[in-house]
């Protein structure tokens, strides 16, 4: 079971709650860019943003790309691959 650390960006209870890399953030706006996200969870605009659908769907985020946000939407950095070392 992964816990979540929470990190309130807003101090209303009114908004909404995305996570990102297991860490929740809670947010006034149910729209916000790709960029948007990223900047609030400090994941550099190089690395790339994922959105986790309830189906297992993973959709690749756009940094320009408006999500229209759901309580409790989840996203992550994608995974970053090393190459092995031939012998």
């Amino acid at each position: 079971m992964t816990t979540t650390q929470r990190d309130t960006v807003d101090t209303t209870d009114e908004g909404f709650t995305l996570i990102v890399d297991n860490k929740e953030y809670l947010v006034k706006s149910e729209l916000l860019t790709g960029r948007e996200i990223m900047k609030l969870a400090g994941i550099p605009f190089a690395d790339g943003l994922i959105q986790l659908l309830p189906d297992g769907t993973q959709v690749l985020i756009g940094l320009d790309e408006t999500v229209d946000l759901k309580q409790g939407d989840h996203f992550k950095r994608p995974p970053r691959f090393k190459r092995g070392m031939s012998s």
